[in-house]
Parts: structure tokens; sequence; C-alpha cells
């Protein structure tokens, strides 16, 4: 929440989604000329991530999140990064929107 966010200096966030298979940075709501200064950083960060993946049969492609998704403004990882000077990400896990309850344990366990 906000206010944890407030009381406590997070230098990484991670929201998690379902709907696709994508790891999004900031920002979202407009696409960034000159690109986003951790560009680069979050680039890597998710290239290992998604190579990580593969070796687990996943395919995750990595997206600066106005090219991955749509416009958005007000979005909690824009929130973080521009506010709160870390670096926070979406990351969409797996093709189905909402899991069923009973596939929750096995998806928790499963490494991304």
């Amino acid at each position: 929440s906000m206010a944890l966010m407030d009381t406590h200096n997070f230098t990484l966030g991670l929201d998690f989604h379902g709907g696709t298979s994508v790891l999004a940075y900031p920002p979202t709501y407009r696409r960034p000329n000159p690109p986003h200064p951790d560009e680069a950083w979050f680039e890597y960060a998710g290239e290992i991530d998604a190579a990580f993946s593969a070796k687990n049969g996943k395919n995750i492609r990595v997206y600066n999140g106005y090219d991955a998704m749509y416009e958005a403004h007000g979005t909690t990882y824009d929130y973080c990064t521009y506010f709160k000077h870390n670096k926070c990400c979406t990351y969409e896990l797996y093709g189905t929107k909402l899991i069923p309850e009973s596939d929750f344990e096995k998806f928790w366990n499963t490494p991304f």
C-alpha cells in the first residue's frame, strides 16, 4: 500500500498479474524520449529473468510498459519509480487471467 511505501525505503518492487507472459517496466504514461534513465537496467534484469524462465518452459517477453500494454496514468510502478525512486516492474506470469484456486499452490511453487 502507499502507507507501507511511505514508511519503508524499498529499492525494488514487483506487481504480479496474470493474462499474458510479460515483464513490463516504467513508464506507462508515455514513451520517453530520451529513454528512461534505468531502461538499460530494466532490459538487462528482464533478459536474465527471461532466460531463467525459458529454462523452466516459460516464454517471458520484456517490454517498456507503454509499449507492452497500453497508455495508463497513475500506475503503481510509475508512482514507485518517480516518487519513491525505486525500480518497480509488472510481471504477468501466465496466459490465464484468473487461475483456479485449486491451482494456486502449484503456481506459487513454480519458478518463473
